[in-house]
């Protein structure tokens, strides 16, 4: 995925600028419902310029947790435990 580096090392500034901007605060100093807040208004298309780096972000991050452990992602295959899911050969995880 080295190929998104560049996506990442721009949106991130970004995100973060306009978090700054919008709530004169740093996104990590934010309470959690803030922070909830301004993604979701990003989500929403309500901040310019930051809808696909987002989209972006949520694709990956689904990767990681539900993609399988073989690839790096859920660590000891946690979201399939919660899931109760049967991996790819076919025997249960508890």
């Amino acid at each position: 995925l080295k190929r998104f580096a560049p996506v990442y090392h721009a949106g991130i500034p970004r995100l973060l600028a306009a978090c700054a901007e919008r709530s004169h605060s740093q996104f990590a100093d934010l309470p959690y419902a803030e922070q909830t807040a301004f993604l979701s208004a990003i989500d929403a298309g309500q901040v310019d310029g930051l809808a696909s780096f987002f989209t972006l972000v949520i694709d990956h991050t689904m990767q990681g947790f539900y993609g399988s452990s073989a690839h790096g992602g859920n660590r000891d295959e946690a979201s399939w435990k919660m899931l109760g899911i049967r991996d790819v050969m076919g025997e249960h995880r508890h």
